[in-house]
């Protein structure tokens, strides 16, 4: 039977991207042993010119996962190990997930992912999609020398990714959230991005002052709760690690509901997570929690909080294999003769891709099948920070208020459909007002405290999913991210990625459907 270090020889091959499946993860004494021999190569590799080693993707089942306090006493080993073995057992313990059942992406290096599935294994195989070079398990461990799994023993889900060849560029069209995010996953995989940005970074819905960042709490199985959970923890990971440029705190949020009905369904949901994931409050908790008095008996989401998106949107585009060409008007996208994509510029150039991404707001129209997104104008409001009522959390229900960045607390937001009126409205701030009084009754006493915020546009679907995937050959979206922006654009980012390069997805295999750009339309 091969043994994780036996992968060396293996892991010497130029290949993009080397993948591994592991049964049960346990406390990660076979993980650590694999990225021993790719970290081993990798140092080769820098001695050795025009050598390369692969990327690691390492996807582990974990049916009963440890605790943090667990796997800290069982990586004390580690973490008096070699520099390179504790630096990676620091960073295990740092990003290690809240035990959701679900998929959890872990970027723990430069080039290495871990990809940690908390549920069972009979459930959660038939889910993954993907194709592995080896797999190791509690009976087997299967490889071949050439890298590839031998007929018959990969484990694979039904939709299954086929590997594909690395683009060696890209395209990418908006510099907001959905553009920057994907451009930066796409270089991190090797590849050069142009970014084609009609006006400049984060004109649009991602030049907010300040974004909530928050899972949205459903029931088990919500489509929304699940997508939400999964983008906010990559979020937070990811600011962990490359986010020291990107104002933001992880202060937790206070999640009210509108009537007893629903509050019995939270409740109830609640039960099933974790208490540091998501708890009930009674209304004098949720007051000390965030130090003013909210209205009623809410839930606690302590992985929750704020940040600031254009900082964040120019945090993910400052990675050096993108390049950024502001004032790029695009007119027109057409197919051309060599299997890639003309695209016409408004000061009529006009360049060739043969991979291009959809990822500005309203981009959708130049897909050549009619998108299904609708137009929805928000508009915030402000109201300056006292020092006798300091906000610790972001509390929300139907819109939300902010703890105060730069002296003002952000509230919001509106939304209206088929609204093309730039300018903001003093009936918008009335109704921020109303939204303020439900969440935190005399905080604000008097209407003529707010200050008109910032209109913008969102783009939205029926079923309030983006649309994330492949139109056409070559062709792909990240679209329609509507309210969910911040918290759920990036791990979209990392999944359409994924999807275009070949590998293992960070999300299960009905998200491919569920996200679908042309879930709307028949597929012919």
């Amino acid at each position: 039977m091969m043994k994780p270090g036996d992968l060396s020889a293996i892991f010497a091959r130029k290949q993009a991207c080397f993948q591994i499946l592991e049964t049960g993860f346990g406390t990660g004494a076979q993980f650590f042993a694999t990225c021993a021999a790719w970290q081993q190569v990798a140092h080769l590799a820098g001695h050795s010119a025009g050598h390369s080693v692969p990327r690691l993707h390492y996807v582990a089942i974990a049916p009963q996962p440890v605790s943090r306090e667990a796997l800290q006493v069982a990586l004390q080993p580690a973490l008096q190990s070699a520099p390179a073995t504790r630096a990676l057992a620091e960073q295990l313990l740092a990003q290690w997930p809240p035990c959701l059942p679900g998929f959890h992406s872990l970027a723990l290096a430069p080039g290495l992912t871990l990809t940690l599935i908390i549920g069972e294994i009979e459930a959660v195989l038939p889910h993954i999609a993907g194709e592995f070079d080896a797999q190791f398990g509690a009976d087997f461990c299967s490889i071949r020398a050439d890298g590839m799994a031998p007929a018959g023993s990969a484990v694979l889900s039904a939709h299954a990714q086929k590997r594909t060849d690395y683009p060696e560029q890209a395209t990418v069209i908006g510099a907001g959230i959905a553009g920057a995010s994907v451009a930066w996953a796409l270089a991190t995989r090797g590849i050069a991005v142009t970014v084609l940005e009609r006006d400049v970074p984060a004109a649009g819905g991602s030049g907010n002052p300040v974004a909530v960042v928050r899972a949205e709490p459903g029931g088990e199985h919500h489509p929304i709760t699940e997508l939400s959970a999964a983008g906010v923890t990559w979020l937070f990971r990811w600011l962990a690690q490359h986010g020291q440029a990107v104002a933001h705190d992880v202060c937790g949020a206070i999640r009210l509901t509108r009537d007893a009905r629903r509050h019995h369904k939270l409740a109830g949901h609640a039960r099933q997570c974790p208490p540091d994931w998501l708890r009930e409050l009674d209304q004098k908790e949720a007051t000390q929690f965030a130090g003013q008095t909210v209205a009623d008996a809410g839930f606690l989401l302590p992985v929750a909080g704020w940040l600031a998106p254009a900082a964040l949107v120019q945090a993910f585009l400052a990675h050096p294999r993108i390049t950024l060409k502001a004032g790029a008007d695009v007119q027109s996208l057409q197919p051309d003769a060599a299997g890639g994509w003309h695209i016409t510029l408004g000061d009529g150039s006009a360049l060739a891709s043969r991979c291009v991404v959809l990822a500005s707001a309203f981009s959708g129209a130049l897909s050549p099948t009619t998108l299904a997104i609708d137009r929805a104008r928000g508009q915030l409001s402000y109201v300056p920070a006292r020092a006798d009522r300091v906000l610790h959390a972001v509390i929300c229900r139907d819109g939300y208020i902010a703890p105060a960045v730069n002296g003002w607390h952000t509230i919001g937001a509106t939304i209206q459909k088929d609204d093309e009126d730039p300018q903001p409205r003093a009936a918008d701030d009335d109704e921020n007002f109303q939204r303020l009084a439900r969440l935190l009754p005399g905080f604000a006493t008097d209407p003529a405290l707010l200050q008109s915020g910032r209109v913008s546009w969102r783009a939205v679907t029926q079923d309030r999913l983006p649309l994330v995937g492949r139109l056409a050959d070559g062709l792909y979206a990240s679209l329609a991210h509507g309210a969910r922006g911040m918290t759920c654009a990036p791990l979209c980012a990392a999944w359409l990625a994924a999807l275009m390069t070949g590998e293992v997805l960070p999300l299960p295999s009905p998200w491919i459907a569920r996200l679908d750009p042309l879930r709307f339309h028949r597929r012919p």
